[in-house]
């Protein structure tokens, strides 16, 4: 489940990072216009966890799809198939099992309600208001944004967040966690289409 939640955490606006951000990334007001413009997105994704006592990183892909005002779905699709769908302020998973998807009957939802709720923030560029963590807007090209936390809760797992912006407006190519115990885990989001209002 962590790797599920922080995906989650991770699965913002996205698209792919092939150039820097074109300006839209300069200040925290374009920051939350350009988020504010997004109306849907399709992106695929590659997730790569790196761990001390690992010789190679984990590999994982999969798909992120996000509605203004609708629902999120955040899916593995290899090597394990599994599923977190956000809707209507609930927070559901799923799991792979005899060629389909099951509601998972054990997983703990307080943990995804705390992630559904950054999220709403996030997808609204309203980074500075989270509970969770400090928001640091770097400018640049690209341009980045920087996530500490403030919940000693979450920090006992995740020391930052790095979100590098995509070069579309309103999306985040990569996504850096770094995690206690060197480990880090980074989220490259291979193709997207990106829907605006």
């Amino acid at each position: 489940m962590l790797q599920l939640t922080v995906g989650l955490v991770l699965s913002l606006v996205s698209a792919p990072a092939t150039a820097p951000s074109a300006g839209w990334g300069g200040s925290w007001a374009t920051v939350q216009k350009a988020a504010r413009s997004v109306k849907a997105v399709n992106a695929t994704f590659v997730q790569s966890k790196s761990m001390k006592i690992l010789r190679r990183p984990l590999i994982s892909r999969g798909v992120f799809q996000y509605r203004a005002g609708g629902a999120i779905t955040w899916e593995y699709t290899s090597p394990l198939r599994s599923k977190l769908v956000l809707s209507g302020g609930r927070a559901v998973r799923y799991l792979w099992r005899n060629g389909r998807y099951v509601a998972d009957a054990n997983s703990r939802t307080g943990a995804m309600q705390m992630v559904l709720a950054e999220i709403k923030l996030w997808m609204h560029g309203l980074f500075r208001k989270s509970l969770a963590f400090r928001a640091r807007l770097r400018p640049g090209s690209p341009s980045r944004i920087v996530l500490t936390p403030l919940n000693k809760a979450i920090s006992r797992f995740i020391k930052r967040i790095e979100l590098t912006l995509g070069q579309q407006r309103g999306t985040i190519g990569v996504v850096t966690i770094y995690e206690q115990a060197q480990a880090t885990t980074r989220i490259q989001i291979t193709t997207a289409r990106v829907i605006y209002r």
